[in-house]
């Protein structure tokens, strides 16, 4: 499986000499530009095809590119197994073609379990998957990250999951199995947030209150 990706590109559009509109790019003549909407993404990994004849056309890191006049098939990449397909695009001579993406972008923080230092948290790397909302197949896998780091996905509801081995003061290992819902909506970031300090045990014999909560 494709492993997740971070996007880290930003799309230049340069600025005006002078104060007023910024200045727009000519488009060239013969031509027509296809501008994606992504909601605040600065840059979507994209192929676009002739749906015409299904060839290749272009491939591109941006929002925009120059395209000939005619039919075409618009095929975005996202950080999960889950590319979204666009048909039906019309470029014009000319003219500026807008279209909107369906995507959207979210995070995963996690803390670390009894990481307090100087009166706050840190950040922990652990590895994590991604399922679709019915959790019948692993759409993506990453990690989380020390800093702050964004996944796109197509807009919609996903479950995340994380696997974290807790020891105790006392020296008891413990597996926990921690799944969280996910939501992705066009043009915000969701912040998944799970602290593992709440799956510390913080008297004696909790350990065995988590593990047999009936005893």
């Amino acid at each position: 499986m494709r492993k997740f990706f971070v996007l880290v590109a930003s799309m230049v559009l340069g600025c005006a000499a002078t104060q007023g509109p910024p200045q727009q790019a000519v488009i060239p003549p013969g031509k027509g530009e296809l501008v994606l909407d992504a909601g605040g993404i600065e840059a979507l990994d994209f192929v676009v095809y002739s749906q015409d004849t299904g060839r290749e056309v272009a491939r591109i890191y941006g929002l925009r590119t120059y395209l000939d006049p005619g039919t075409y098939r618009i095929v975005v990449k996202t950080d999960l197994e889950d590319e979204i397909e666009i048909e039906d695009v019309q470029i014009a001579v000319g003219q500026e073609r807008h279209v909107r993406v369906p995507v959207g972008r979210f995070m995963v923080n996690v803390f670390g379990a009894g990481a307090q230092e100087r009166g706050g948290t840190r950040r922990v790397q652990i590895p994590f998957l991604v399922y679709d909302y019915g959790m019948h197949k692993v759409l993506g896998r990453g990690m989380s990250s020390l800093h702050v780091q964004h996944f796109v996905a197509r807009e919609g509801m996903y479950k995340v999951r994380i696997t974290p081995m807790i020891t105790s003061a006392q020296g008891v290992t413990t597996v926990h199995d921690i799944i969280r819902p996910v939501e992705v909506r066009f043009g915000t970031v969701y912040p998944l947030t799970i602290d593992l300090s709440t799956l510390v045990p913080t008297q004696p014999g909790q350990e065995e209150q988590r593990r047999y909560p009936g005893r």
